[in-house]
């Protein structure tokens, strides 16, 4: 809330109107960054918490993949390649 607070423009709101568009400003990054509170992908009005407890559920544990995480790049040479073929044929 420190970050938020200190990225945010404030000046000349009152004290009650400021600590709502705190409150406001971290619940969005809440909901961007924890599982349990972004929207669900079949209905994004609803929670994924919410849809959790709702089929009787709970999480016991996550694993987050990152886009190309895991993907080895095979390096080749591709005139080598086209050599090797050519001393097959």
């Amino acid at each position: 809330m420190h970050i938020i607070k200190e990225t945010t423009d404030l000046t000349g709101k009152p004290e009650n109107i400021a600590e709502g568009i705190l409150k406001g400003k971290l619940s969005k990054r809440m909901s961007e960054v924890a599982l349990l509170e972004q929207g669900y992908v079949m209905d994004e009005k609803q929670k994924v918490g919410a849809f959790i407890k709702q089929k009787g559920s709970e999480l016991l544990n996550m694993i987050r993949y990152e886009v190309g995480e895991g993907i080895e790049k095979v390096v080749a040479d591709f005139a080598a390649e086209v050599a090797a073929q050519l001393k097959g044929n």
